[in-house]
């Protein structure tokens, strides 16, 4: 705090200069300013008393290293400073949290690569039994490329919701109500817009509580953006499915249904689309889709690829049906395969009406169609003053319900006007 005390009394009465503008007239700034500008505007939002989001950027490799940082690191110096009494609260999004549920279905035989992905999840049982927040940034030495991640995590997909045995004890939904009772949340790009997409990841209850929005590394938005208002089919949700479907048919219909065949068949899907794909020269190509295929892919390979996948997935949802009363587990899996079977339809029929297709060829292949432009849903969004956000808190009848959008990067655009950020 006492490094660099002029550019943070610059930066701070910049942000109470542009918080004061927001709150009074119901615009969106966008400004682009040094890197301690988002920590200028939490410490002015927090002497004011309103609360607030943060939501920060992710860098490729970072995880949610700024998150962390921002939470653990800047927040407490902020409070200390200020000597306000203000609760904070760190919300990530599910990938981060330990699964109960799936952990124990783990211990019950998840089939695991190696011995080191082995000693990880023996690593990960044995802090679960200490852990308060099931953080998966906590447990020593758990690289974030470790295979044992998804098996003990879940995904929108495969979690269970209310129907869950361990639904009462989710380190998910503590973290969700702990950010209810917070007066500043830390949270991520990816978390804000899959609320955009899903209404399902506890921002829906969280955002209409909030007074202040503040991003951070805002040029990131248009690319995270594209990427969760599409739609998507990739290798890796088709293997996850099976993978899924494997354990629990084994573990809970066992010769009922042929489970190793199904799986199989969703698995031979997922490896002949990734062929007819080709092999392009790097890792992390992207190819344009105008056509029926990707460019520089046979059509009629490709085609037969998709019309195979989905054969697949159907006959994996007609066999979840016929157990689909013995678990919640197979409830959650025959809708997985419907939706599956849907989007392997879509991106075997032509593109839709004002959007783009793409496929990244990576260590998966994702398959992506998105909206030419997100600016229409997210100013959706972000400008709607929904009645959910009366009652506010310190709110009395009257008075300004506007919520404050603040957006913060260097590279917003060279303009006065930053047209880069504010026109498409």
């Amino acid at each position: 705090m006492r490094r660099r005390s002029g550019e943070w009394r610059f930066v701070s009465k910049r942000a109470l200069l542009i918080c004061d503008t927001v709150l009074s007239q119901r615009s969106i700034i966008r400004f682009g300013i040094n890197s301690r500008a988002q920590r200028g505007y939490v410490s002015v939002t927090m002497s004011k008393g309103f609360r607030l989001s943060a939501a920060t950027g992710i860098h490729r490799g970072d995880r949610e290293y700024q998150q962390d940082q921002l939470f653990g690191r800047d927040l407490p110096r902020l409070v200390e400073a200020l000597g306000l009494p203000v609760r904070t609260a760190l919300l990530k999004g599910r990938s981060s949290y330990l699964c109960l549920h799936r952990l124990e279905q783990a211990r019950q035989g998840a089939t695991l690569p190696d011995r080191v992905s082995v000693a990880a999840l023996a690593r990960v049982e044995e802090w679960s039994r200490q852990t308060r927040t099931g953080d998966l940034a906590e447990v020593p030495g758990l690289d974030e490329r470790s295979p044992v991640i998804p098996i003990v995590t879940s995904t929108r997909e495969n979690c269970l919701g209310s129907q869950c045995a361990r639904f009462a004890d989710c380190h998910v939904n503590l973290a969700r109500r702990q950010a209810l009772a917070a007066d500043v949340v830390v949270i991520n790009h990816h978390l804000f817009f899959a609320d955009l997409s899903v209404r399902e990841s506890g921002m829906a209850e969280l955002l209409p509580t909030v007074r202040v929005v503040i991003f951070d590394e805002a040029h990131q938005l248009n690319e995270i953006g594209v990427q969760f208002l599409g739609t998507q089919l990739s290798t890796g949700q088709l293997l996850d499915f099976a993978r899924d479907m494997l354990a629990a048919g084994v573990r809970q219909a066992r010769g009922l249904v042929d489970w190793q065949q199904r799986v199989a068949d969703v698995e031979r899907g997922a490896r002949e689309l990734r062929l007819a794909a080709g092999r392009p020269g790097a890792l992390g190509a992207r190819l344009r889709w105008t056509g029926t295929a990707p460019d520089g892919v046979d059509d009629q390979s490709w085609q037969e690829a998709l019309s195979a996948l989905n054969q697949a997935c159907q006959d994996a949802m007609a066999a979840l049906d016929t157990v689909s009363e013995l678990s919640p587990d197979f409830v959650r899996l025959h809708e997985r395969a419907v939706t599956l079977v849907s989007r392997s339809e879509r991106f075997a029929s032509a593109c839709v009406m004002d959007s783009v297709r793409w496929v990244d060829v990576g260590h998966q292949l994702r398959l992506i169609e998105s909206p030419l432009d997100i600016a229409d849903a997210v100013r959706t969004r972000l400008l709607a003053a929904p009645s959910s956000q009366r009652g506010l808190p310190h709110q009395a009848d009257g008075e300004d319900r506007t919520r404050a959008w603040i957006f913060t990067s260097a590279t917003l655009g060279t303009d006065a006007k930053l047209r880069w950020f504010t026109e498409p």
